[in-house]
C-alpha cells in the first residue's frame, strides 16, 4: 500500500480487509463515520481520537477506490442487520 503510508491490508479472521497500520481500525468504518457526521474530518479524528494524517489516508483510499469501499460498508450494515434479527428472535 505504497500510495497510502497509513493503511495496510490485514485479515483478522473475517477476511481481507484495510485498516490503520498497527491498528483494528477498519477503513469502512472510518468513511461510515466521516459520512455521518456530514464529511467532518475533524468529528472523525475527534470520534477515533487519532492522528488526522491515518483520515485523511482513509480519504484519499477511499476516493481511489469508492465502490470497493461502498460495497464494504453495504457488506457491513447487512450482516449487522441480521445479525439483530437473529437476536431479536433468539431473545424475544
Amino acid at each position: 500500500m505504497d500510495n497510502y503510508p497509513e493503511l495496510e491490508l490485514k485479515n483478522l479472521g473475517g477476511g481481507a480487509d484495510i485498516y490503520f497500520v498497527g491498528s483494528r481500525i477498519r477503513v469502512l468504518h472510518v468513511i461510515q463515520t466521516y459520512k455521518a457526521s456530514d464529511n467532518n474530518i475533524d468529528k472523525t479524528v475527534a470520534y477515533f481520537a487519532i492522528e488526522k494524517k491515518f483520515i485523511d489516508d482513509a480519504l484519499r483510499y477511499y476516493h481511489d477506490h469508492p465502490k470497493e469501499i461502498d460495497r464494504k460498508i453495504e457488506e457491513y450494515e447487512e450482516a449487522f442487520e441480521d445479525y439483530l434479527k437473529k437476536m431479536e428472535i433468539e431473545t424475544g
